[in-house]
């Protein structure tokens, strides 16, 4: 128990056992070594120690006043900020719900879907339509395509599987707007001439991965609407879905819309032919 903050053997320093359990059981009994009993014989040093003494139990003391000070101002301000808080929600109003105004509908509700309706009046024609018909091509739906292959790649994937130069058409069947990072895989419609229908229906055709059908049309025979033309205005281009081009000229026979995604032989108003004079 003394200042050097030395080790000492039991045996260097002639200590038995009986005096070693006392020391041990008794705490106000302690040990030094030579050194330091020198040291605490001299009077000054007693008198340093006891006073260093002094200063750090008063010391100690005044942390403990001013820690229980401080506790009890803490308190205090908890119970001012409580009292503030009641006051500031008494004078906060009332938010009151408009029930006149509808709810707003949450994000990924469902919408009830509102059936269209369709159109009664007849409008008389004078002119006929003309045009080429359209190309009668076999469709056939793939998937499995990384979302990153764009129909370039797809088109010339089809021609080298089918080793044909003839004209193709590549449709992609992924939403307008969607985000493309967001999908697994993206699938597309292709149209070949229906005498590839075979090998395009062949999985030595196409690579291993990719999912392969026939695409089957699902939307009905539906009809899709044209404005007519008279007499009093010029013939005028009119660019039809497939990408060629007819012109009106007068006649007689009214025009009739043709089945949605059918061929030229669903309507008597859309000929295989050139421009009939009236």
């Amino acid at each position: 128990m003394g200042f050097c903050d030395q080790i000492c053997h039991i045996r260097c320093a002639g200590l038995n056992a009986p005096f070693i359990k006392v020391v041990r059981e008794k705490h106000n009994l302690f040990w030094m070594c030579d050194e330091c009993v020198k040291l605490m014989k001299y009077t000054r040093f007693k008198s340093v120690v006891s006073s260093l003494g002094n200063v750090v139990a008063s010391v100690l003391g005044d942390q403990l006043h001013s820690f229980s000070e401080l506790k009890d101002e803490i308190v205090k301000n908890n119970q001012h900020v409580a009292k503030l808080a009641d006051k500031v929600i008494a004078a906060t109003p009332v938010r009151i719900p408009n029930r006149d105004r509808p709810a707003k509908r949450r994000r990924g509700e469902a919408e009830t879907p509102i059936e269209p309706a369709v159109g009664t009046r007849h409008v008389e024609n004078h002119d006929r339509l003309v045009a080429n018909s359209p190309p009668d091509l076999f469709w056939v739906y793939l998937s499995r395509f990384h979302p990153t292959v764009t129909v370039d790649v797809v088109e010339k994937l089809v021609r080298d599987g089918l080793q044909t130069r003839d004209a193709i058409k590549v449709v992609s069947l992924v939403k307008k707007g969607t985000e493309l990072q967001s999908l697994n895989f993206i699938s597309v419609k292709v149209g070949v001439p229906p005498e590839h229908k075979a090998i395009a229906l062949s999985p030595g055709t196409w690579p291993q991965g990719i999912v392969f059908r026939e695409f089957a049309d699902t939307r009905g025979n539906s009809t899709v609407w044209l404005p007519p033309t008279t007499s009093a205005f010029p013939a005028t281009p009119v660019t039809i879905p497939n990408g060629n081009i007819a012109t009106g000229t007068a006649s007689a026979t009214p025009v009739l819309p043709a089945p949605f995604g059918g061929t030229a032989s669903d309507s008597a108003s859309i000929q295989a032919s050139a421009i009939e004079e009236p």
